[in-house]
């Protein structure tokens, strides 16, 4: 697993700024790193993903325009996040998968767009319309085909818990 961590991460650093930033012409851009994120967050649960995801905020702040740190805050919420649906998901099904890494995407975007923005919701629903459901998308769509394509070089199989786990419901 750690291999398999270690060569999705960098081949996201190297993806992502280079051949996936062409994608914009498509209408949006994969988030390929916050997808090795979601992925790992899914496996390991909340702590792992949070750790993982100050690390890997680090990384994509030091390849943004953003000011230092803000990657780094979105990424641990997001790894915080996703990392608390380990016990209330069944996380086989690609279309579940699909839908967290998109739903991850939104809040990503969403953070970014509060910190930068000061708040400023008046345009947030053009901006989530524009540019992060978009980006929501080609990265559900993208990520998975990179993730085949490590456990395909590596001859590994990234699996997870595939029991069903029942939500609890309040009382």
């Amino acid at each position: 697993m750690k291999t398999l961590l270690f060569a999705g991460i960098v081949l996201a650093l190297l993806i992502e700024p280079t051949v996936a930033a062409r994608l914009i012409r498509l209408g949006g851009a994969p988030h390929l790193l916050l997808g090795m994120l979601v992925y790992f967050s899914l496996v390991r649960g909340a702590t792992a993903g949070t750790l993982l995801g100050l690390a890997a905020g680090l990384l994509a702040d030091l390849t943004s325009l953003h000011t230092t740190g803000l990657n780094m805050m979105s990424y641990c919420v997001v790894g915080f996040t996703v990392g608390h649906t380990w016990e209330s998901m069944y996380k086989d099904n690609a279309f579940t998968q699909a839908m967290v890494l998109f739903l991850a995407v939104l809040l990503h975007e969403s953070i970014v767009y509060f910190v930068v923005t000061r708040l400023d919701i008046g345009a947030f629903l053009p901006y989530l319309l524009r540019f992060a459901v978009p980006n929501g998308l080609m990265t559900a769509a993208i990520f998975p085909l990179m993730i085949l394509g490590v456990e395909r070089m590596f001859r590994r199989e990234i699996s997870f818990d595939a029991r069903r786990v029942v939500v609890r419901r309040r009382r």
